[in-house]
């Protein structure tokens, strides 16, 4: 099953174009990036006493399209924006008068060069992991630092993040967190 997201810059243009607030798009981008509900109604009543019109425009959007609290968990891509799609579209622009066949073998010749100059400084890590995701472990583990874990077994587990409790499983890769943080956190944690 597809699933149709929105880029939450354009909506966010969109927004500032019909009421001229740039501040508007401030919550929105807040909005758009929470993780859990309550989190996002928090920053959604911000933008409803600011701007009610702001507020009923976003709200009328459905929240599943721009939303990460609302994304689809099956789907494991957490961008808000389609920079993707706009980057790649971007570098192929050039290909696209290419009859099909030739297309492809171009495209698939730039994906190759890629690949190679990925592994090329694979080849240059310390360690299994790459430095960005090594980074964003950091972050991670920094992160952690202000959560308790309490193991019910080696694959099931309560994460208190704050004054919130989520349930965790890691065998199948679930969190009541709706986006599944704790669970990527958890998982990662073997590789520092």
């Amino acid at each position: 099953m597809a699933t149709n997201r929105f880029c939450v810059r354009h909506i966010i243009a969109n927004l500032q174009a019909k009421y001229k607030r740039p501040m508007n798009g401030v919550y929105v981008w807040d909005e758009a990036n929470k993780s859990n509900k309550r989190e996002f109604l928090e920053e959604i009543e911000k933008l409803k006493l600011v701007n009610i019109d702001a507020y009923n425009y976003v709200m009328g959007i459905p929240l599943k399209s721009w939303c990460i609290h609302e994304f689809d968990t099956h789907v494991k891509v957490e961008h808000t924006t389609n920079n993707i799609s706009e980057n790649f579209n971007s570098w192929v622009d050039e290909l696209r008068s290419l009859p099909a066949l030739q297309m492809l073998e171009s495209i698939r010749h730039i994906l190759i060069k890629m690949a190679n100059k990925r592994l090329k400084a694979a080849k240059k890590w310390d360690g299994n992991v790459s430095l960005a995701m090594c980074k964003k472990l950091a972050k991670m583990q920094d992160k952690g630092r202000f959560v308790t874990v309490l193991y019910a077994s080696e694959i099931k587990c309560e994460v208190n993040d704050e004054i919130i409790y989520y349930n965790v499983d890691l065998e199948n890769y679930t969190c009541d967190c709706v986006f599944g943080k704790w669970v990527e956190f958890l998982a990662n944690m073997q590789w520092l």
